[in-house]
């Protein structure tokens, strides 16, 4: 057994390579959830929970943001970059890398500008720590930005362990020191100014890091060519998948807002915690998903359906294994570990328990958004989405003035069952392949 073991995990099978890949995410995710959780409690213990909330309030606004600035690019990277460096076209690589940073370069700086001037010019009716918090965001936009198409880049050339040591390791690390740099040592008034000062600081050490690792990968694995480009198409399928992912946000960030517009900014820091700790459960899933997205591409384009069904198995086993050990412990330790943000985060204690029941059977239904957006089929994605955005709209709306929190959380949760449960049937109609855990022979589609 072992050592049938160590010939698949030596082998190029697509489920070797989804083992390995997953192995080394899970690892370096459970090291970035030790990190994240750290830092989330030093950030809440630093700034207290009024400034607390005010940082996690832009970091909302930031991450409901980002999407529409990106016009898409980090997912049409995970579609088309493995696809043209399987195929050897040298110069539409190229050009695609270059015209996506471009892109992304443009809309930063313009809308960054643009929202800064707007946010000063309110200032007065904002309130200075909030509206100096987002100035400071929307200034230094384009740096705090491009280290996303830097990891999208990482994981379309597959090394998903450098693009999650980036972004989920090294930045929140670099993020604490700075925090802990300007307050202990300077002797400053910690302020969510100051936690966004150093959010900015970190973003560019890593930014300047992983342009030196993509670098060294690029003179190794590509060939000099003259870029060509194909600018039409791809800001035409970044558009279709920017429209997903603009949903995908609103799903996840609108509760978050909606209670710190109809509640309190400091509300929102406490769901923030719940929020975060939920995501635990998805743990495993996004550890597949980061090696899975491109090699759904690949299998999906070289018509290998029964060898991606059973890639796709693998990966739902893989999650599944570790979302339900997850979900055990936050439904029993769930109110000790809010308590660890400060003894009035455990006020969030039944929210988590909603979330963390939406996130265990987001992780059963495995990867049904990326299966149909990775194999051309992103329409049915946008339309489902789109409309569970708008169910959550609502809920929101009519449960969080009832509930508060945990009106948010039960909003977000049947959301999140509700449009989990549609694509899951999607994909077998569309592809004949199950992205769950069972392993039944399906119908299998040629394309």
């Amino acid at each position: 057994m072992k050592d049938k073991l160590e010939q698949l995990l030596k082998s190029n099978r697509s489920d070797a390579v989804l083992l390995r890949g997953a192995t080394g995410t899970f690892l370096v995710n459970i090291v970035a959830a030790g990190v994240a959780l750290a830092l989330q409690i030093v950030l809440a213990r630093i700034l207290g929970a009024e400034s607390f909330g005010r940082y996690v309030y832009v970091m909302t606004v930031f991450n409901f943001l980002i999407l529409f600035m990106t016009l898409g690019q980090e997912s049409t990277t995970l579609r088309y970059l493995p696809q043209y460096l399987g195929q050897k076209e040298w110069g539409l690589l190229r050009g695609f890398l270059r015209r996506s940073e471009q892109i992304v370069l443009v809309a930063t700086v313009t809308v960054g500008m643009l929202a800064a001037a707007g946010i000063w010019v309110f200032r007065d009716w904002i309130g200075k720590e909030l509206s100096d918090t987002f100035v400071l965001m929307f200034v230094f936009l384009p740096i705090l930005i491009y280290p996303q198409i830097q990891s999208a880049q990482l994981k379309g050339l597959k090394k998903p362990v450098l693009a999650q040591l980036q972004n989920q390791v090294l930045k929140p690390l670099f993020l604490g020191s700075m925090l802990l740099f300007m307050v202990m040592v300077l002797h400053g008034t910690p302020t969510a100014p100051k936690a966004m000062t150093a959010h900015i600081v970190a973003a560019a050490g890593v930014l300047v890091m992983a342009a030196v690792w993509l670098d060294r990968m690029k003179k190794r694995r590509f060939r000099p060519a003259d870029p060509n480009y194909r600018t039409k198409e791809w800001i035409q399928v970044g558009l279709q998948i920017v429209l997903i992912a603009c949903f995908n946000t609103v799903l996840n960030y609108c509760d978050t807002l909606m209670i710190g517009s109809i509640k309190s900014t400091t509300y929102a820091g406490i769901y923030s915690a719940a929020v975060r700790s939920a995501h635990l459960i998805a743990f495993g899933l996004a550890a597949v998903n980061l090696i899975l997205a491109p090699m759904i591409s690949e299998l999906y384009s070289l018509n290998r359906m029964s060898e991606l069904q059973r890639t796709v198995n693998l990966a739902a086993r893989g999650a599944l294994l570790v979302s339900l050990p997850a979900l055990v412990v936050l439904l029993v330790f769930g109110k000790w570990l809010l308590a660890l943000f400060g003894p009035e985060f455990a006020e969030g204690y039944t929210a988590l328990i909603w979330l963390s029941v939406g996130q265990f059977f987001n992780a059963f239904c495995g990867s049904v958004g990326l299966l149909l957006v990775m194999t051309g089929k992103q329409q049915y994605v946008t339309f489902t989405v789109g409309a569970s955005a708008l169910l959550n709209i609502v809920l929101n709306a009519i449960l969080i003035p009832l509930y508060g929190m945990v009106g948010g959380a039960i909003a977000t949760s049947v959301t999140m069952m509700i449009w989990n449960t549609i694509l899951t049937i999607t994909v077998y109609r569309q592809l004949g392949i199950n992205p769950t855990i069972f392993a039944r022979p399906c119908r299998i589609h040629n394309h």
